[in-house]
């Protein structure tokens, strides 16, 4: 069976979020995954994280340990280009520029470190989906980058740990809630990291499909390692995105088959399920 993600996305909203069972016990086997394969792997060190809403995995035990463990952890904060001077990187491009200096503000994501347990356990919720956000003294410090640690400029992740709406386990696609959030932080990520900015965009796409095809079968982290070292020693203006990890619930991994209709998806490395 094969439905587009639009379809499956208003299914689950109305009817599949309210039949979750178990969250906490899910919640807490996931949080234990992610603990053995990403945050005790020696080569993450830079975690992005959610701020989880109802019914979506509860990360905050996942942060909690990740700051204990002395690794940096960083969550997310929706902004605007026109507060940060950010260009719009539209991931449904107008023409084959894909950027555009337009008056119309685009929202987008930048993340920023979490420094201890009281920051973390200070955040309020914010914007309109209520989301416990980071403060930013200064919008614009992101004009430059999506991502910032108190004063210094951030080049990388190695993690970015994702929610979902559903999972496809077959294909490592992802449904997110529609708002393309997400998808245009990688493409945004990889512009702002990248050492040329002529080819980036052309690069980008190439690059998705090398990654796509290289991380097949199991060992999937090994593989992105070894991945991330032979592209950047071939392509020095170039940079890759974190390892993709999507997490969810037993009943948010979809059954059948996702169709990957949108050019600007960008596929799970790695899916994480209790």
């Amino acid at each position: 069976m094969t439905l587009v993600k639009n379809t499956l996305r208003k299914q689950y909203l109305k009817h599949g979020c309210k039949n979750i069972k178990d969250i906490n016990r899910q919640s807490a086997s996931i949080t234990n995954k992610l603990i053995s394969t990403i945050v005790n792997n020696d080569n993450f060190n830079r975690i992005g994280v959610f701020m989880p809403l109802d019914n979506e995995v509860n990360t905050i035990p996942l942060i909690e340990h990740i700051i204990n463990c002395n690794k940096h952890v960083y969550l997310p904060i929706c902004t605007d280009t026109q507060r940060t001077g950010q260009r719009q990187i539209y991931i449904y491009p107008k023409d084959e520029t894909h950027v555009h200096d337009d008056t119309k503000k685009q929202d987008h994501l930048i993340f920023k470190k979490i420094n201890s347990l009281d920051h973390l356990h200070s955040l309020k919720p914010k914007g309109k989906y209520k989301i416990r956000e980071p403060v930013i003294e200064s919008h614009s410090a992101y004009s430059e980058k999506v991502i910032i640690e108190e004063s210094e400029y951030l080049n990388h992740l190695d993690v970015l740990i994702l929610p979902a709406v559903l999972l496809d386990t077959e294909t490592r696609i992802r449904v997110g809630y529609g708002k393309g959030y997400y998808d245009d932080f990688i493409k945004r990520y990889l512009y702002t990291n990248w050492k040329d900015n002529e080819d980036v965009l052309k690069h980008i796409e190439t690059l998705k499909e090398m990654k796509e095809d290289h991380l097949q079968g199991d060992d999937i982290i090994s593989k992105y390692l070894s991945f991330r070292e032979k592209y950047q020693e071939v392509n020095k203006n170039a940079c890759l995105p974190p390892l993709l990890v999507g997490i969810g619930f037993d009943e948010q991994i979809y059954s059948g088959v996702i169709e990957h209709e949108e050019k600007h998806d960008w596929k799970m490395d790695l899916i994480i399920t209790s």
